[in-house]
């Protein structure tokens, strides 16, 4: 409780001081705290973890100096303009808060309450739900967890290489919370945050392309209802969370131009957290900024000459430069245990190779179809036979699509309604911004200001995308920031649609149900008891099917209401009353609602394996550190015997009870060193305990040529050994 007061005080007080000591407007206020904020985390991991006291203590102490540091500046302001209540702040504060949201309810009335509605609903679902998405299960936060034990953000020994490679700065506010909290409860609001805090951004946008009172509102409803950003609003990933600093590097390049060359330090610093954050922020921070800058710079150009250019050009090299250096640290330690700047992974897994015109242009058309993908599989039949056609053998590609030799990853279009986070597309806004899109070209001296500020940026950070990066399965939630910087644009475009208010009520509708309807038909809300159960002999459902596998085979039963019946007589018992974030375990939502992948059967024998692991007798005979020999879902070290590996690593820390790093359980990896070494680093002298998922057995053959292997536990999912 004590962690939670002190991370909502330090939030709450750099926002306050941002609003009152800044004079800064609400949405600018919220947006220079949540920068420092991020920039403050950064700092403070990277400096304690020089001296390796990244520990939970000295996490709080930080938290607190910081605290106190704002909170001195502040009433250091106060005596100076000789206030001496707070009170009267407070009461300001909340008439500006009131005002704004009747103005919202005046122009929106019933959009209004929807997009509310949207917004509780997702804020609901990120406190009640666990973290269940397979990257934030695999890497996002376990890696939080071992920079805890570790003391340090310094890479460490793991088959699951995404938890080095990959940009920390996400991981790192993951960190800080668990720390601070001492659980994972809160860690889904920072997505969140992002998901409320960018559509202030992208209405601050529209208001810098001169969007009144009604056109701000019309940014805010489209950042808003975009289904991929609700779908990444409740989870722990990091796709919404690294949109933010990408739209506040384009805001502070739209607005040097009118409020002087100070926004290039805004924008160097938003640059450098972008690319913390992600790596495909490099792309958007790119095509962004050389557009915007070229825009800004023949500008200048008209008013100030040649040396006006040169000046501005100077420093916004130099402010992008120094924000990228904040991802240096992170870069070393990349080239020192892979070699490479940006990945650990295989050459060229994740990126087009022998690229060709005719390549490029079938790559862009897979992703513009992607976010085409309707609400029902029989309707995106015949876009999928278009693009099949016009692909040819170049369809599933491997020089431009990312193949996954585990799962099928085949191109194909993924209904986005209730779906996960990875696959929901965004049917509504891709039409509507195509259509305002095209507009803009048919009239461009009409539309020079959009064409240049909103279109270009986006359209080059679009072809820029696909002319690097491979066509994924999940591919529509890396490109939220073109999508929400077009919703900027767009937005002054709706804006003048007064005269028609007839089509302004429909567009605002139509996103409003779509978005509500989105995240309603979450099967997180509930999912009854028969869909986790097994059918009878001959209908072929059996235990280890995923959901939407049961469905279609029940489709296919002469009497499904007695198979029905039989299936619910049969699910496990922690689903024996159906699956819900409001009642079902904790423990159990970590596994999802196997909608894609069955779940029950490793969750009862994890259960097995963190009883074996926490019972009396295991903590006398063996050594605290457990060892984790667990495939990677994709990269160097896959698995050898062709099962799907458990790289759910974040479960077993949360199982174990220690999400903040201060538990005597903790767990290691065996990668792909030396085992003996590793064995001796984890276990000492004390005989210790490995867990596999039976993915890698040459380990354990090779280990027990000069260990003691004994195996003390073997189920259908896990074999547990003493070594």
């Amino acid at each position: 409780m004590l962690g939670t007061l002190l991370l909502s005080a330090g939030v709450l007080s750099a926002y306050v001081f941002f609003r009152i000591v800044g004079g800064k407007g609400i949405r600018d206020a919220a947006v220079a705290a949540w920068v420092s904020l991020y920039a403050f985390v950064f700092v403070a991991t990277e400096g304690l973890s020089v001296f390796f006291l990244l520990t939970a203590s000295w996490i709080r102490l930080v938290w607190l100096g910081m605290i106190g540091a704002v909170i001195s500046a502040l009433i250091i302001h106060f005596k100076r303009n000789g206030v001496q209540k707070f009170a009267d702040y407070a009461a300001q504060e909340t008439m500006v808060w009131r005002r704004g949201l009747n103005a919202v309810r005046g122009e929106f009335p019933v959009a209004a309450w929807a997009v509310l509605t949207v917004l509780a609903l997702t804020l609901i679902h990120a406190l009640l739900a666990p973290n269940f998405e397979p990257d934030a299960l695999t890497y996002h936060l376990p890696r939080a967890q071992h920079w805890l034990v570790n003391r340090s953000i310094g890479f460490y020994e793991t088959s699951i290489a995404r938890q080095n490679y990959q940009p920390p700065g996400f991981s790192m506010v993951v960190c800080h919370i668990c720390a601070l909290t001492g659980g994972d409860r809160l860690l889904n609001l920072v997505q969140w945050g992002a998901f409320v805090l960018g559509a202030a951004v992208v209405s601050l946008i529209a208001r810098e392309l001169g969007a009144g009172v009604r056109g701000q509102f019309w940014a805010g409803l489209l950042s808003l209802t975009l289904p991929a950003s609700i779908s990444q609003s409740f989870v722990a990933v990091n796709d919404q969370f690294a949109a933010v600093p990408v739209l506040v590097f384009a805001l502070a390049l739209l607005r040097i131009e009118r409020g002087g060359e100070r926004h290039a330090v805004f924008a160097g610093l938003a640059a450098g957290l972008a690319f913390l954050a992600k790596w495909t922020s490099l792309v958007y921070v790119a095509s962004f900024g050389v557009v915007l800058s070229l825009r800004l710079l023949c500008r200048v150009f008209k008013a100030r000459g040649l040396s006006g250019c040169f000046r501005l050009s100077a420093i916004l090299g130099a402010a992008v430069l120094g924000g990228a250096l904040m991802a240096g640290p992170h870069v070393v330690r990349n080239m020192r245990m892979y070699g490479d700047p940006l990945s650990g992974e295989p050459p060229a897994m994740l990126t087009n190779q022998r690229l060709t015109p005719m390549k490029f242009a079938v790559n862009a058309v897979k992703h513009a179809a992607q976010h085409m993908a309707a609400p029902l599989r029989i309707l995106n039949r015949p876009l999928e036979k278009v693009v099949t056609r016009f692909s040819g053998q170049l369809l599933n590609d491997s020089d431009i699509t990312y193949v996954w030799t585990l799962l099928d990853s085949s191109f194909r279009l993924v209904p986005p309604l209730g779906k996960s986070c990875s696959s929901a597309s965004n049917p509504l806004h891709f039409m509507l911004f195509t259509i305002l899109g095209l507009c803009w070209l048919v009239r461009p001296v009409r539309y020079l200001r959009l064409l240049s500020a909103i279109f270009c940026p986006v359209a080059a950070g679009a072809l820029l995308y696909c002319a690097l990066f491979k066509w994924q399965l999940w591919a529509a939630r890396l490109q939220i920031p073109l999508f929400l910087l077009m919703a900027a644009g767009s937005a002054v475009m709706l804006e003048r649609l007064e005269s028609n208010a007839k089509a302004a009520r429909l567009i605002s509708v139509l996103l409003t149900v779509y978005a509500l309807t989105h995240i309603l038909l979450r099967p997180t809300w509930y999912m009854p008891a028969f869909l986790f159960g097994r059918g009878s002999v001959g209908s072929g459902i059996v235990e280890n099917m995923t959901v939407s596998d049961k469905v279609r085979a029940l489709s296919r039963v002469g009497r499904p209401s007695s198979e029905v019946r039989l299936m619910a007589a049969s699910a496990p018992p922690e689903v024996a009353c159906g699956y819900s974030i409001f009642y079902t375990s904790r423990e159990r939502q970590y596994f999802g609602n196997e909608t894609y992948r069955a779940m029950s059967l490793p969750y009862a024998c994890l259960q097995e394996v963190i009883g074996l692991i926490k019972s009396d007798n295991s903590r006398q005979l063996y050594h605290t550190t457990v060892g984790l020999l667990l495939g990677s879902d994709h990269g160097k070290i896959p698995p050898e015997n062709g099962r799907l590996p458990f790289s759910y690593e974040l479960i077993f820390w949360a199982w174990a009870g220690n999400l903040s790093g201060q538990s005597d359980l903790k767990f290691e990896h065996f990668g792909d060193s030396d085992r003996d070494v590793l064995a001796r680093r984890d276990f000492g002298g004390k005989p210790g305990l490995l867990v596999s998922d039976m993915t890698r057995p040459s380990v354990v053959e090779r280990l027990s040529q000069s260990q003691a292997v004994e195996c003390v536990l073997s189920n259908r999912c896990f074999a547990v050994y003493g070594v």
